[in-house]
């Protein structure tokens, strides 16, 4: 049995993960406790603490990005950072974080990015991969050379649940398309049991490293997500691959023509 705190256990990845967990190893969670006593030296060495997972983040209140993905994974690091030298044994911080903190939607863009110096201008970064990405940076500089306290930032893809909501939209996406994607493309898609999963596997190993990053996803046919009306999809004309970059090219990179984009991007290119 591990002794294990658990951050955002009430969100769609700690729910799942509180439910597997909870009756094989001792659990504290950030409602019976707030997290600066969690993560407070003399809580970690009564308790006798060998992880601490992460999986508090914020993807659709934009004006919590900043408070959720950076400042707290730079206290939560920093203050372990400073109770590093004082613990005698291993312990491990998990941080669920997003694979967009590689920025892939920028990489496939297909428009240079022009900076200018001493000129104000505005990159085409979306915030809450930005915000990620920020407090992934603040782990890796605080924690790199730490000792006892190792660290690993998992990085999934478009998470889905049983009833995504996501896949739901992008059916729809793909039936209304006046063209066909491709038969052999796939897209990157991380189910939340691959999380839990993952997560359940580093809790039964031994803590020897830390690890910048563990890309976690597996790739899905297309051709499975339509499925059900794969007849329509065959009639429709394929697009070649120039002519789709053409198109990502022209879309506008503000509103809903950035989401077209991002679409696009995820579908041909990703």
């Amino acid at each position: 049995m591990k002794n294990i705190i658990l951050l955002g256990y009430k969100g769609t990845i700690g729910r799942k993960l509180y439910e597997q967990i909870k009756n094989v190893h001792k659990v504290f969670t950030d409602e019976k406790f707030n997290i600066k006593k969690l993560t407070n030296k003399n809580f970690l060495i009564k308790n006798n603490i060998n992880f601490i997972i992460n999986c508090i983040g914020v993807k659709d209140k934009e004006e919590l990005f900043f408070s959720s993905n950076y400042v707290l994974p730079s206290y939560i690091s920093k203050n372990l950072s400073e109770i590093d030298p004082l613990v005698k044994k291993k312990i491990l911080y998990i941080h669920i974080s997003s694979i967009g903190v590689n920025n892939p939607f920028e990489k496939y863009n297909l428009d240079d990015i022009k900076l200018e110096i001493g000129k104000k201008q505005k990159l085409n970064y979306n915030l809450y991969e930005f915000s990620k990405a920020a407090g992934d940076h603040a782990i890796i500089n605080n924690m790199k050379n730490l000792k006892n306290i190792k660290f690993i930032l998992i990085r999934p893809s478009n998470i889905i649940t049983n009833n995504s909501k996501f896949i739901f939209k992008l059916r729809i996406f793909l039936l209304i398309l006046p063209f066909r994607i491709p038969k052999y493309r796939t897209i990157p898609i991380t189910k939340i049991s691959d999380i839990s999963d993952y997560i359940n596997y580093l809790l039964n190993n031994k803590i020897m490293k830390s690890y910048k990053s563990k890309n976690l996803y597996k790739r899905y046919e297309i051709s499975k997500i339509t499925k059900d009306f794969n007849f329509i999809i065959q009639i429709k004309p394929a697009l070649s691959i120039n002519i789709i970059k053409y198109i990502i090219k022209i879309i506008p990179n503000f509103l809903f023509f950035r989401s077209l984009k991002r679409i696009f991007i995820l579908l041909y290119f990703l």
